[in-house]
């Protein structure tokens, strides 16, 4: 009976080995397979049309270098360049790049997942949307005079010195940020203007008594405020505010029928930084400027608007590259130095990575959101990856900015903001602001 029980624990002994071995090699298996998915990284995939107005096409279509383009999800994915949400590329009219990433709500930093319906905070591509609709304003003939001074277009505002030299201000210092009024940009900083503009109980009001620091229009400022007085503007000349404007005349037109837009308690949008928009309806604006105001066959943006938007009207400096550039109507320009070419470039642009970039030598559309304060990073994408994987005529004309002011002070856009911490600015950004002072439209 003894002999029957040792060999009975021997074959059990031996079964369990063998289970153990074969256990072992499935599990071997198994990691090895997965470890040859995750070597295999990104796949390419043509968008999807989703019948908000675009159509798709293979980015294969364009003889691209899609090793760069896998290098560059795959290091997306990685977050080697920040934290990028999302990459869209519009090529020759059609969506040819869409994807997105996990990544953390710039607004409530939670962890989310980011796709095509989300709607994303687009910082200050906004003033580039107040820009817009100015333009279509002018182009209705409710604004006709670009030297317009302010006391003029701000006619209930008595209570304001006209007498400093702030009379002199023109609509269109207020478009190139040229207007002489202090501001300081700074969101790390505790006496910055964004925060006591949010709290006022008359954001317009609170920028036009600024104190006066330069002549209007001899002197590059990127001042916030700005735009906020274009909101105003637009609401005396049309009796609308922005955001009911932009529903007839902009987004409407354009397709656009979700976004959120942060409304102060008069009433008033935030015209300098409030708006959250799709990807894709982002890529709208740039393709429309792209196309000279025109969407499927629809005059919406003057040409003539489009053309003085992009014009430099001062020579700006770009930090950590010799890209050089300049400032239109709330739109940068920057010649790109990408291959051994200079590639031009205008574009709106916005806190924490949001980019809407239009390349008129290309015919191509390129659109980032993210919340990075790793601001070389979207161009870093742009210069080693997305512009030498996709061939163009890059060299068929440059940007001349010899003609406009040299930028002497102000924000020299990537110097002064690229260490600031995004959650102080947050704080100030929110300030004043709760859902029920915002503005959610859709099925317009």
């Amino acid at each position: 009976m003894n002999d029957s029980f040792f060999k009975l624990i021997m074959i059990l002994g031996l079964i369990s080995l063998l289970l153990i071995f074969c256990l072992s090699k499935t599990e071997a298996l198994f990691k090895s397979l997965y470890a040859s998915e995750n070597i295999q990284g990104y796949v390419y995939q043509q968008p999807v049309e989703r019948d908000d107005g675009w159509l798709t096409a293979s980015i294969t279509d364009y003889h691209t270098d899609m090793s760069l383009i896998i290098e560059m999800m795959d290091r997306a994915e990685n977050k080697d360049f920040g934290d990028i949400h999302g990459i869209i590329i519009i090529k020759d009219g059609k969506l040819v790049l869409e994807e997105y990433f996990r990544g953390i709500d710039p607004l409530d930093s939670s962890q989310r997942d980011y796709d095509w319906d989300v709607l994303h905070y687009t910082a200050s591509c906004t003033k580039s949307v107040t820009s817009a609709l100015t333009g279509i304003v002018f182009d209705l003939g409710f604004l006709t005079d670009m030297d317009e001074k302010l006391p003029h277009l701000f006619p209930g505002y008595d209570d304001i010195n006209w007498t400093d030299g702030r009379q002199n201000i023109i609509l269109e210092h207020l478009l190139t940020m040229r207007a002489g009024l202090y501001w300081n940009e700074n969101p790390a900083d505790p006496n910055n203007s964004h925060d006591p503009m949010n709290q006022s109980a008359d954001p317009i009001k609170y920028v036009l008594q600024l104190p006066l620091v330069n002549e209007p229009g001899t002197t590059w400022l990127y001042n916030s405020g700005l735009p906020i007085l274009l909101g105003g503007i637009i609401k005396n000349r049309t009796g609308n505010y922005a955001h009911i404007f932009a529903e007839k005349h902009l987004f409407g037109p354009l397709g656009i029928q979700d976004y959120f837009w942060y409304l102060y308690p008069n009433g008033y949008p935030h015209t300098g930084g409030g708006l959250l928009l799709r990807p894709r309806d982002m890529a709208k604006i740039g393709q429309l400027y792209l196309q000279d105001g025109m969407w499927q066959g629809n005059r919406i943006i003057s040409q003539d608007w489009i053309e003085k938007s992009i014009q430099p009207y001062t020579r700006l400096r770009f930090s950590n590259s010799n890209d050089v550039g300049g400032y239109g109507f709330l739109w940068w320009l920057r010649t790109i130095n990408s291959n051994d070419q200079k590639v031009e470039s205008y574009f709106a642009l916005g806190y924490g990575g949001q980019y809407i970039l239009v390349f008129e030598q290309l015919n191509m559309v390129v659109v980032f959101t993210a919340n990075t304060h790793h601001y070389p990073g979207p161009m870093e994408m742009l210069k080693n990856f997305i512009l030498p994987a996709i061939p163009g005529q890059a060299d068929q004309f440059t940007r001349i900015y010899e003609g406009a002011p040299v930028n002497d002070g102000g924000l020299s856009w990537g110097v002064s903001w690229a260490d600031y911490d995004n959650d102080e600015y947050l704080d100030l950004f929110v300030t004043n602001f709760n859902e029920n002072n915002c503005l959610y439209r859709n099925n317009i």
